[in-house]
Order: C-alpha cells, then structure tokens, then sequence
C-alpha cells in the first residue's frame, strides 16, 4: 500500500472539517488552506526526523580549479528538484580508486580559524569540509579531479497545485500523523478550539506511535522528536576541536 496522495490527504481532512467544499478558511479557498496545512506538517516532521525515504546518495564533481561548490540540488535521478537537510558523510574518490577517503565536517567559523580561505596554496587531496550558505567548501585546495560520494538527508517536497496527484514524501507511515496534524491547523485556523485540540491529541498520539515504531530500527536517525526535547543531531562534527569549541 502506497501513502496517500496530496489530494487523498486533502479530502480526507475536509471530510473532517464538514461540508466546506466550496468554501473558504479565512480568506483562502478551502483545498489550499488544506494543502498549506499538509505542508507544514511535513515540514514540521522534516525538522524533527530523519526518515530513511528521505536519505539520499548523491555525487558531486570537484577539480583543481575551485574549493568552494554550490550544493546538489538534483536528486539521483538527475532531473527531480531536492533541498539538502544535512550530510550523513561524505567520502572523496579519485578516478581508479575503488574505495575513498572520509571527508571530516568543520563547522564554518572553525574552518576560517583553521585554514583562512583565501589560501590555496596549500594543496592535496581534500580532507575537510564546511557548509557557507548553499555550498561546499573543501580543504586542502583540490589538486586533482575527485568524485565526492555524499550520503545525506533531504526536506520533504513539499505540494503545489502542479504536484498534488502525488504520494507525499514521508511514506505510509506517517499517512495518520499528517492527516491528524492537517486537521488541527485547519480547526486552529477556523477558531474552533475544542475541535482544533481534539485533532491535536490525535496527532500527538500517531506521531508517538510512529516514532516508537521507527525507533526499533537501528537505522532510525531521529533529529529530536516533538514531544521531549531534543536529543542531537546525526549531522554533528567529527572533528575534535569543533567538538572542543561548541
């Protein structure tokens, strides 16, 4: 079973709301205030957790020509649009090399203190990166054309008039906590208060359940969850200085 579609959350959250097909919430026609709702709740679980859908193995080709690379912003497949979350790890491998080189994370302000980046006088092969806004920022200077393999975690897309046919990105799983969450925003936006809380205990009771549930996987890498505080992040530095300093 696939999850549901944009439009399957959609109308299921507006058969919880009443007859308001040809309606309005607030000042927005009712089938996008839903789909604004969806939305937020995938974000709001894209902050929270890092979900195996979302994992990604991606490629980026550096060479001697520059250490600094704008982020990849294709999926795998090379045409579909994605937004990096965070690096699991990267790994640099030199053309004929059947394994690579682990690349270990600097936080940016520790990276200027370490290595300023005007010097590229020091090259080799690169040991270490940071993250500056969109892009990638690698030390030593490159003095060979690599393939950098990346393992990272993606945001959720999120859904537009043009997309709304498709499953959402979070996968079956997470089907009631989205529908639930939807449905208190919506109930929240329409001042009903009593409603608006009962969804949320809803919700509250799907999320848990579905974070139990992925807890019982080794794989399972949450960011924090919703209702505790957060327990750290997998995209934390290696290097034992930043750790030192932060």
């Amino acid at each position: 079973m696939a999850a549901m579609t944009g439009q399957e959350l959609i109308d299921a959250v507006k058969s919880h709301l009443g007859d308001r097909s040809s309606g309005m919430i607030g000042s927005i026609a009712v089938d996008t205030a839903v789909m604004n709702s969806v939305n937020k709740g995938l974000l709001r679980i894209g902050k929270k957790y890092n979900t195996k859908v979302l994992q990604r193995n991606l490629s980026l080709t550096v060479t001697d020509a520059a250490y600094r690379y704008a982020e990849p912003v294709l999926d795998s497949d090379g045409t579909t649009a994605i937004s990096i979350k965070n690096y699991i790890k990267l790994v640099s491998v030199r053309s004929g090399e059947t394994t690579g080189q682990p690349l270990v994370k600097l936080t940016t302000w520790r990276r200027d203190q370490l290595f300023p980046v005007t010097n590229i006088s020091v090259t080799g092969r690169p040991q270490y990166y940071s993250v500056f806004a969109s892009y990638l920022e690698f030390y030593p200077y490159p003095e060979d054309d690599y393939t950098i393999s990346i393992r990272a975690n993606i945001w959720p897309t999120k859904y537009t008039a043009s997309n709304v046919d498709q499953v959402h990105p979070l996968g079956e799983q997470w089907d009631e906590a989205l529908e639930a969450f939807a449905t208190h925003d919506c109930f929240a936006k329409l001042q009903q208060s009593d409603d608006a809380a009962s969804w949320y205990v809803i919700f509250r009771t799907a999320l848990h359940d579905t974070k139990i549930a992925f807890e019982d996987d080794p794989d399972w890498a949450p960011e924090g969850d919703m209702l505790s505080p957060a327990r750290g992040s997998g995209n934390q530095s290696i290097d034992p200085f930043v750790q030192n300093f932060n």
